[in-house]
């Protein structure tokens, strides 16, 4: 579907789709939050997310709920080369081994997505 009037359009089995996906990884990294903030063993809660980001392949799932949403719109490559999504993009952070702050700005990401 097409963008049009600055509203993208998605189908309800769509829209549904995205609030379930969502909804697994945002209550499963919250129930192992809140397990190991009574146990407080970092190690333990590290690889404990490590593994259920793995094995419940959420990078997967994010990657097509993100492939999804971007299909919605219709892109054009502006004067620069890029559109609008990349710009938007401009500002995001991402995880590199160089930058330490950026794992501290992922717990604190999972910090504020406690329900």
């Amino acid at each position: 579907m097409a963008k049009s009037d600055n509203k993208i359009k998605l189908s309800e089995e769509e829209a549904i789709k995205i609030i379930v996906d969502i909804d697994r990884i945002v209550v499963s990294l919250d129930k192992i939050k809140s397990h190991f903030s009574i146990e407080k063993e970092d190690q333990k809660h590290d690889k404990t997310l490590s593994d259920y980001i793995v094995n419940e392949r959420v990078n997967q799932t994010l990657a097509q709920i993100r492939g999804l949403l971007i299909s919605k719109f219709l892109l054009q490559m502006e004067k620069d080369d890029r559109d609008v999504l990349e710009r938007a993009c401009d500002t995001n952070q991402y995880w590199s081994p160089i930058n330490k702050k950026n794992n501290k700005k992922l717990k604190e990401l999972l910090d504020s997505l406690s329900v």
